[in-house]
């Protein structure tokens, strides 16, 4: 069975990313699950612009799996809420 492609979700994630007026907002457990790897919040937000959207899943919000890479290129995987409309990302969690 082909694996589902995301190529209109990553590019809107990309596009929002990239704009200088994103907004990123980051929960208790993001902020604890990417202090726990070592890793800063310019890592996770930097792995947006190359990232791809790997999974798709409707919880209380539509929660965006991300696959990409930090400044160093090392893997990151997020889990993420975009808001397309108030050019906003939320992070659920990194690892």
């Amino acid at each position: 069975m082909a694996q589902p492609s995301y190529s209109k979700e990553t590019n809107v994630l990309r596009d929002i990313a990239a704009s200088p007026n994103c907004r990123f907002i980051w929960t208790k457990h993001a902020k604890a699950a990417i202090a726990d790897d070592g890793r800063v919040t310019g890592d996770i937000e930097y792995s947006l612009t190359n990232g791809q959207v790997v999974l798709i899943e409707w919880k209380k919000e539509i929660l965006w799996r991300v696959d990409g890479y930090d400044v160093d290129g090392n893997p990151i995987t997020s889990v993420i809420v975009a808001y397309e409309d108030e050019i906003t990302i939320k992070f659920v969690t990194a690892f």
